[in-house]
C-alpha cells in the first residue's frame, strides 16, 4: 500500500496524482488536512483511506483540523502517531481525545472567525473516537477482516484495564467517556495485553522485556 504524506496539499495537486493514477484504493494518506472542498469528495470517489494525526494537528495549532467532511463522505478514517520530536506523545487514548476537540474547535472557528456556514451540531462522542481508533483504523489499512473488533474468527487483539482504583467521579454507565475523554490514557490502568491471542503484557509489565534498558537504549 502507498503511503502519502498530504498534509499541505495545494489546490491542484490531488487532481495531478490522480491523473497519474496514484490515488486509489491502495492510498492511505496521512495528515489530509486543509484540503479544498472538491479535494474531498475526489478522495471519497477514489476510495483512498486516510491516517489522520489530531495530536500533532494540536501542537502546530491547526484549527483547520477536519474529519467530518471525510466521515459525512464514508472515507475510512484511521488515527495515525506521528514523531516524538513533533507531537511529544505516542498514544492512541490521547490521539482518540484529540479527534474529537480538534473537530470542535475547528467547527467553531469556521462558524465564529472566518464567518464561514459551519455545521453548529456539536461534532462526535467518545464512541465514535473509540470506533475510529480501532476498528476505523483496521479499515484504512484494508485490515478489517482480520483485526480492529473482537469477532469469531479475527485475531485476539486485547486490552484489558483495570479501573476499579480510578476515580472518574463519573457513572459506570458512561464508561467509554471516561477512557477517552479521562483515564483511558494512564498506563497504570493497562493490566493486559494480547496480540493474535499472545500475552505481551502482564499484570502491566511487558512479558519478555527488560524496561528500564529498553528505555535507556531508546532514549
Amino acid at each position: 500500500r502507498k503511503y502519502l504524506a498530504s498534509r499541505g496539499w495545494q489546490g491542484g495537486s490531488l487532481e495531478y496524482l490522480d491523473e497519474l493514477g496514484i490515488l486509489g484504493p491502495n492510498v492511505i494518506s496521512a495528515h489530509s488536512q486543509v484540503l479544498h472542498e472538491g479535494e474531498y469528495d475526489l478522495i471519497a470517489s477514489r476510495k483512498a483511506t486516510i491516517a489522520l494525526v489530531p495530536d500533532m494537528e494540536a501542537f502546530l495549532g491547526l484549527v483547520e483540523f477536519d474529519t467530518r467532511n471525510f466521515m459525512d463522505r464514508g472515507v475510512p478514517c484511521g488515527i495515525g502517531l506521528d514523531g516524538c520530536v513533533v507531537s511529544y506523545h505516542h498514544n492512541l487514548w490521547y490521539s482518540a481525545r484529540q479527534l474529537i476537540q480538534n473537530q470542535r474547535m475547528h467547527d467553531k472557528h469556521e462558524l465564529h472567525m472566518h464567518q464561514k456556514s459551519a455545521n453548529e451540531e456539536v461534532f462526535g462522542s467518545a464512541e465514535l473516537a473509540l470506533e475510529v481508533a480501532t476498528i476505523g483504523g483496521a479499515r484504512a489499512l484494508g485490515m478489517d477482516d482480520r483485526i480492529g473488533s473482537l469477532e469469531v474468527g479475527k485475531e485476539a487483539d486485547v486490552a484489558v484495564l483495570d479501573t476499579t482504583r480510578a476515580l472518574h467521579l463519573s457513572s459506570p454507565a458512561a464508561l467509554i467517556a471516561s477512557l477517552v475523554y479521562g483515564g483511558g490514557n494512564n498506563t497504570e490502568f493497562v493490566k493486559h495485553v494480547y496480540v493474535s491471542g499472545r500475552k505481551i503484557i502482564s499484570e502491566g509489565d511487558p512479558v519478555k522485556v527488560d524496561v528500564p534498558t529498553a528505555i535507556a537504549n531508546a532514549n
